[in-house]
């Protein structure tokens, strides 16, 4: 009896796989399927990307490529980084603006957000995630009205790109958005 039950339980399972692989479009599989975004979906900026409030605003400043960062690794800062043997590391700089007349609570981290730098259309990578208070991936802090944060994403490149950066661009990702910024 039980063997029957087993077997007619085997038998039904496998009709419902029928009926939802029938169900869609040839060559793709349950988890290839993706309904398209809806266009108020786009994301526009970087501060419509993280929520920020209005009159908060977040640019990107510049880059460099260095051997450490911070660069000049003074006693006061209590986190740094090195580049590998081999390589440099390319910090994007950005500025954190609260432009608004009250006080803002500014959290990245929770966004569970993925940073991926893509340097001369080649060379991508996910941003390194750091200790550093000014990581924009793990920054969390409260800006008072008129207040600038500068905040860093950093990557680690071959030491021959150091001179020949021609292009760079941030791809954001996380489980609502997703927005591609061309930097430079």
């Amino acid at each position: 009896v039980i063997a029957k039950l087993e077997k007619d339980a085997a038998k039904e399972a496998g009709k419902q796989e029928n009926v939802q692989t029938e169900e869609q479009p040839a060559g793709t599989t349950a988890s290839e399927v993706e309904t398209p975004a809806a266009q108020e979906d786009i994301t526009t900026s970087l501060e419509d990307f993280f929520g920020l409030a209005e009159g908060v605003t977040l640019t990107y400043a510049d880059y460099r490529v260095t051997d450490s960062y911070p660069e000049d690794g003074s006693a006061e800062d209590y986190f740094a980084l090195d580049a590998s043997a081999g390589k440099k590391l390319l910090v994007l700089n950005f500025t954190l603006t609260n432009g608004s007349a009250q006080e803002e609570n500014i959290d990245f981290l929770n966004t569970s957000s993925r940073y991926i730098i893509t340097v001369n259309d080649s060379v991508k990578g996910n941003a390194l995630t750091t200790m550093l208070p000014n990581d924009m991936s793990t920054y969390q802090g409260i800006l008072n009205p008129g207040d600038t944060q500068e905040l860093v994403l950093l990557l680690e490149v071959n030491e021959d790109m150091a001179d020949a950066v021609q292009n760079i661009s941030l791809h954001l990702k996380n489980e609502l958005n997703e927005y591609t910024i061309q930097l430079l």
